[in-house]
C-alpha cells in the first residue's frame, strides 16, 4: 500500500493567508492507494491506454488543447482518438480549460479547439475569472488520477519534457471531480 502525503509547511501561517480561499484546500493527512506509477517520456500513450479502458467516465483539465490533424500520428493523436473512441462507447468525457486569454498566450486557441472537442461529443467547460486554470489531469471512472505537467498538445506528448503521475485512488479523484465542477 503506498501512501500520498500532502503537507503545507506551516499550517497556521497557511491558513491564516487562504483562509478566504475557498479553492485551497490544505491536506496534512496521507491518502492510502494502491498503486502509484510515475509517467515520463510516453506518458500521452499510457494515459491513452487507460482512457481507452473506460467504462463510466473521463474527467480532463489542463492550460491548453489542440487536437491533431486527422491524418496525424503518434502519441499525441492516439490520446485524442481514445477520447473520441470512449464518447462514441458511450462514456461521459468532459474536459475543463481555461477560457482564451490575452494574459496566458497558451490560451489563445481554447476556444477553437473547445469546438472542435464539442463536435466530437466531449463536453466543454471554461474556466473564467482571476484565476487560471493552470492544472493538468485527468480522472478515470472515478478512482483512477493521472496528475501532471502536460498539456493536451502534441508538443508536451511528442517533445517536452513531462511527467505524470497515475494512482488509483476514489477519494482524490472525488475531489478533483467536485473541484472541477466548481469552477465553471
Amino acid at each position: 500500500m503506498a501512501r500520498i502525503f500532502f503537507r503545507v509547511p506551516n499550517p497556521a501561517r497557511y491558513r491564516a493567508r487562504h483562509s478566504a480561499d475557498t479553492s485551497t484546500i490544505p491536506m496534512i493527512a496521507a491518502i492510502e492507494t494502491s498503486v502509484i506509477s510515475y509517467h515520463g517520456q510516453g506518458w500521452a500513450g499510457a494515459l491513452a491506454r487507460s482512457c481507452a479502458g473506460a467504462r463510466r467516465s473521463i474527467y480532463l483539465s489542463a492550460l491548453s488543447l489542440h487536437p491533431p490533424t486527422p491524418n496525424a500520428q503518434g502519441e499525441w493523436p492516439e490520446l485524442w482518438r481514445a477520447w473520441c473512441a470512449a464518447v462514441q462507447r458511450g462514456v461521459t468525457v468532459d474536459m475543463w480549460l481555461p477560457a482564451p486569454s490575452p494574459v496566458h498566450p497558451a490560451t489563445a486557441r481554447n476556444s477553437t479547439a473547445g469546438r472542435t472537442a464539442s463536435e466530437a461529443g466531449i463536453t466543454m467547460h471554461y474556466v473564467t475569472g482571476v484565476k487560471l486554470l493552470h492544472a493538468k489531469s485527468a480522472v478515470i471512472d472515478a478512482a483512477e488520477i493521472w496528475i501532471g505537467s502536460g498539456n493536451f498538445t502534441a508538443a508536451a506528448a511528442h517533445h517536452n519534457h513531462e511527467a505524470y503521475l497515475q494512482a488509483i485512488c476514489p477519494r482524490i479523484a472525488h475531489e478533483l471531480i467536485s473541484r472541477w465542477k466548481s469552477l465553471a
